[in-house]
């Protein structure tokens, strides 16, 4: 049985990744420093919740949010500051959002297939905005690890430090590891990890309509 071409010109596809590149690059300047406060706001926020520290204050300039937080054992008065660049943890964004936009052309090519079409999500959004929303939270959530990673690791290496925690304690191996993966995979190879799952995702379609 014959199918339908479901994959467009590939010159269209870069040309939707290099002009919606540009676009993104000059709209994430507007945003970035709102966006990156509200994350390390949010992660500072879960960290308190779930880590053995008190948050002393949290404020932002220009595009550092700065953390200070405290030891909660033993009403420690030590504190510890952290400064959050936004660039450093957001530089990937508007690259990854035009890796996202460059499917934009072989989605829309494969709900022109009925047969593919049935297989692509459908309801209250379009089929690439859910997508779009999938590959957002994805990316939401690689920037909340990275924050709460950062200041859990931190604040557990204070502790160390000082003698309320054991370094063989397995909390702080495991925040020590989490840091380590979000900081030099999670966050370098967020467009790749992103890109990976539209393709995987539109891959899994092509098989089903393909068997």
């Amino acid at each position: 049985m014959q199918h339908q071409k479901t994959t467009p010109n590939k010159f269209i596809i870069v040309c939707v990744f290099a002009f919606s590149y540009v676009l993104f690059i000059l709209f994430w300047i507007s945003i970035k420093n709102g966006y990156g406060h509200f994350i390390a706001k949010t992660a500072t926020f879960i960290a308190y919740q779930t880590k053995d520290i008190r948050l002393v204050s949290f404020a932002t300039d220009g595009e550092s949010s700065i953390i200070t937080i405290a030891p909660g054992r033993f009403n420690a008065i030590e504190e510890l500051t952290i400064d959050v660049k936004v660039s450093g943890f957001t530089f990937n964004t508007p690259l990854t959002f035009a890796i996202v936009a460059a499917f934009y052309p072989i989605i829309l090519s494969i709900s022109k297939c009925d047969e593919a079409a049935a297989h692509l999500p459908t309801g209250r959004f379009s089929k690439f905005s859910q997508f779009l929303v999938n590959a957002s939270g994805i990316l939401i959530i690689i920037h909340l690890l990275y924050i709460y990673s950062l200041i859990g690791f931190r604040a557990d290496e204070l502790m160390v430090a000082r003698g309320y925690k054991n370094p063989d304690n397995i909390g702080f191996i495991f925040m020590q590891f989490l840091w380590l993966i979000a900081d030099n995979m999670l966050i370098r190879f967020e467009p790749f990890i992103i890109g990976m799952y539209l393709y995987l995702k539109l891959k899994a379609i092509h098989v089903k309509i393909s068997g």
